[in-house]
Formats: structure tokens, C-alpha cells, sequence
């Protein structure tokens, strides 16, 4: 039996599983052939099609990912950094209300370096259009309160069809409600008003440490459940993980391996 090429070396041989399999000759031809069919579609479906289309996000270093998708021909992800290739699957892509969801040919390990959502939310914003994952709507409403969105190069955090970078956005026009609600017209600024708790975390034989405040923002300044905001002075984000009308408290969102330095009267805000 003729033994199959591999694209690139992998450390172990001994068990062939469908994590391993995903890097083997055939299955890079299948991708290949499966993006060929999906490309196809794409554009005999055309530009305005809700969702099909090339999508990519990453950093073009460690993170580069691109998801073809189309509504017959299903769906190719891969995820290569500097290092090679991190990820590859394929598979079928349908609309369940208003999500697509996919199904994998292999295993979809999730993790460092690997793994892809397996529901999103098709977002439009003016003439681009983003695919971002039901349970991240919240952490693509910090990205653009934070001035990372609407980016304009190809690199970013959620996938976005691929020319999308270049279509000019502005405000909110065009997002859907729910993240509508979410984005603010201006920066948001509160204060450190109470330092309530440091405590460190015992997790795998080292000792972690998280601090936690109260701040003198709420839901009428435009505050919410998950927002990040940054504090210069410590250099550190903090997530808000309790809501008044008009205070929060918030912890950080970064573990450090000393007490992070927090002082009351500090200023922190949702942009850099």
C-alpha cells in the first residue's frame, strides 16, 4: 500500500488521529478542492450575499486565520502562524435562525493556536460584513469601543470578509440592535472609588493574584456586564462583572503574579 505524504512533519506517528489527520497530503488536496468549489459559489452568488464570501482575522504572525464559506459547498479554515500550520478543517455550513453552523469534518479541538468557533452571527456594518461568534458579541462591542474596530487593514480579532477593511464605516449605522446598544458614541471614563479586595489564586503550584474595585460609573453612564476598561497607571485591563445604575464594580481581567498597584481617585477609561 502506498504510504500517504505528509505537508508537514508531525511529532508522532505512532497514533493517527483525526487531529493528526488533518495535516496529512489528502487532506490538504481536499481542502484545496473543497475551497475551489466554494470559490466558485462565492462568485456566482456574487458581493452582496449575506455571508458567503472569504473571511480572515489574525495578526499575520501567530494568529492568521481564513474561513471560506458558502451556503452548498460547505466551509475551509485554516490557521497558520510563523511556525507552519496550526489548524485545518472543513466541512458543511447551514442557517439555523440566525446562525450559521458548521460541521466538521475532523475533531474541532479547541486551544491555543487551533480550534474555530462552531456558530456565528452574520454582523453588517454599512458594506462590510463580520462573522462573529454568538457568545463574542460583547468582546467585538469592547474592540470597537476601544477603536480596534472598524479596522482598517485586513488584521484584526473577528473574521471579516476579505476587502471589507476597505469599505469606510461610520457610528453605529448599520449594526444590528442588540450590539448597537453596546457601542458608545465617546469614550467612557470612570473612577477608582473603593479598592474592595486582593486575593491570590493557587493554580498549579503557583500563586496568582487578582485586585477588585468599585467605580463610580453604571448602566446610566453607559456601563456593562463584561465592558473592559483600561488603567493607565497600573497598565492593566479591568472587566466589569457587576452593575448599579450608577456604580460598577470590576475585577482584573489579567491575572498577575504580584498584586496589581491600584489606587483610589485613578482614572480608567474603555480606550487606550
Amino acid at each position: 500500500m502506498r504510504r500517504r505524504a505528509l505537508a508537514r512533519p508531525l511529532a508522532s506517528l505512532m497514533v493517527l488521529t483525526s487531529c493528526e489527520r488533518r495535516f496529512w497530503k489528502d487532506a490538504e488536496e481536499e481542502a484545496r478542492a473543497r475551497r475551489a468549489r466554494i470559490e466558485a459559489e462565492i462568485d456566482a452568488l456574487g458581493p452582496e450575499h449575506a455571508w458567503a464570501g472569504r473571511h480572515y482575522y489574525g495578526d499575520g504572525r501567530g494568529t492568521s486565520v481564513d474561513l471560506t464559506l458558502a451556503p452548498q459547498s460547505g466551509f475551509v479554515f485554516e490557521w497558520n502562524g510563523c511556525t507552519g500550520w496550526y489548524d485545518r478543517n472543513f466541512g458543511s455550513v447551514r442557517e439555523v435562525g440566525d446562525r450559521l453552523v458548521l460541521s466538521f469534518e475532523f475533531e474541532n479541538v479547541r486551544g491555543e493556536n487551533r480550534g474555530l468557533d462552531p456558530e456565528f452571527l452574520t454582523i453588517p456594518w454599512g458594506r462590510r460584513r463580520y462573522l462573529i461568534p454568538p457568545d463574542k458579541l460583547i468582546a467585538f462591542a469592547n474592540r470597537i469601543n476601544q477603536g480596534d474596530e472598524p479596522r482598517s487593514r485586513i488584521h484584526g480579532y473577528f473574521p471579516l470578509k476579505r476587502g471589507g477593511e476597505n469599505e469606510h464605516v461610520q457610528g453605529k449605522l448599520g449594526l444590528p440592535p442588540e450590539l448597537a446598544a453596546l457601542v458608545l458614541d465617546t469614550p467612557l471614563e470612570a473612577h477608582i472609588t473603593r479598592i474592595l479586595e486582593t486575593r491570590a489564586i493557587e493554580e498549579e503550584g503557583r500563586a496568582w493574584f487578582t485586585s477588585r474595585v468599585a467605580l463610580d460609573a453604571g448602566k446610566a453612564q453607559g456601563v456593562f456586564e463584561g465592558m473592559h476598561l483600561f488603567v493607565p497607571e497600573a497598565q492593566r485591563w479591568i472587566t466589569i462583572d457587576l452593575l448599579g445604575d450608577h456604580e460598577s464594580e470590576a475585577e482584573q481581567s489579567l491575572k498577575g503574579v504580584e498584586p496589581m498597584r491600584i489606587e483610589v481617585g485613578w482614572t480608567c477609561s474603555t480606550a487606550l
